[in-house]
């Protein structure tokens, strides 16, 4: 089980460390629905790299082998 940190999570999805901690804040806020954290440690939550796949499948973006993302809708940022 591969764990993502909100790092790897930004490279994976081709968008910048800041646009996943607003993924998390607008799904706090009821706006989005970015999965909760698989792990969750204080100051530190986790994603299981299927769970980060999946939902990034639900927005159109499709992940490639290499770990970067190519949106056939416009990733919201």
């Amino acid at each position: 089980m591969e764990l993502l940190t909100c790092q790897d999570i930004a490279r994976i999805a081709g968008v910048k460390v800041r646009t996943v901690y607003m993924w998390i804040f607008r799904t706090k806020q009821g706006l989005m629905n970015f999965p909760s954290p698989d792990v969750d440690i204080p100051r530190r939550p986790l994603w299981k790299l299927e769970t980060v796949i999946t939902w990034l499948g639900q927005r159109g973006t499709n992940v490639t082998s290499k770990g970067s993302a190519s949106t056939t809708d416009k990733v919201m940022q």
